[in-house]
């Protein structure tokens, strides 16, 4: 699967992500935006808070 991520507040930057059949692992500290993650990827509605695109 290739995800485009775009960090929309973070200056428009954006970061193609690649993932291969296989384990993955998202981790980070409480807060970062793990389950705003899983979510968008899942097709769930976006949360005006995230500070990410998935395209």
């Amino acid at each position: 699967m290739k995800l485009n991520v775009r960090f929309d507040k973070f200056g428009n930057n954006s970061k193609t992500v690649f993932f291969l059949p296989g384990l993955h692992v998202i981790y980070g500290e409480s807060g970062v935006g793990k389950t705003a993650f899983l979510s968008a990827l899942m097709g769930g509605e976006a949360d005006p808070e995230q500070n990410f695109t998935i395209e």
